[in-house]
């Protein structure tokens, strides 16, 4: 129930002033709470607790301790939740495998960033590898590809942009 979501919140922050800080009288300010995964909180809670969980705890952290709310959803599981938290969340990182080589039997991670606000983001799939001492890493190559790719469209826009403003001063001196 929602009373015992808000308990478990406030407990959590509380124990994190008190790890952080020393002092759990004292609040922290800023900094990321991660939570993974909302595929596992969604095993074992019914949809409605969980997405009252994430309302909480961005209304409780977001806003009033500035602080960052990212959260890991695998796609393909619970896809009706996963239309739902776009609705609520600032940030969404998508993770799956592959579904080609997956059903060859070989596991590909992938990931994309769904939905990022306030900054512009290419809702693309990239190969990722969990790299130690630098974590989540995507091959040079596959970076390069999309460099390029992208590289080329921006291009083209710019030079049809060039040519619609060539194209109505025309028109606005004839």
């Amino acid at each position: 129930d929602f009373q015992s979501i808000l308990l478990t919140i406030k407990s959590i922050v509380q124990k994190m002033d008190k790890f952080i800080i020393g002092d759990e009288n004292t609040k922290l300010l800023g900094g990321i709470l991660a939570i993974d995964s909302l595929t596992e909180l969604l095993t074992v809670h019914k949809q409605e607790s969980v997405l009252e969980f994430i309302k909480t705890v961005r209304a409780r952290l977001c806003k009033e301790r500035f602080m960052q709310v990212i959260a890991i959803n695998n796609v393909g599981i619970f896809d009706s939740f996963t239309a739902l938290i776009s609705y609520f969340m600032d940030f969404i990182f998508d993770f799956r495998f592959e579904p080609e080589a997956m059903k060859r039997g070989v596991l590909l991670k992938q990931f994309r960033i769904r939905k990022s606000s306030g900054t512009a983001s290419k809702n693309i799939w990239l190969f990722f590898e969990i790299q130690k001492e630098l974590g989540l890493t995507v091959p040079e190559s596959i970076l390069n590809k999309i460099e390029d790719a992208y590289s080329s469209f921006f291009n083209s826009n710019k030079k049809n942009q060039k040519n619609d403003k060539e194209a109505k001063n025309e028109q606005s001196n004839s």
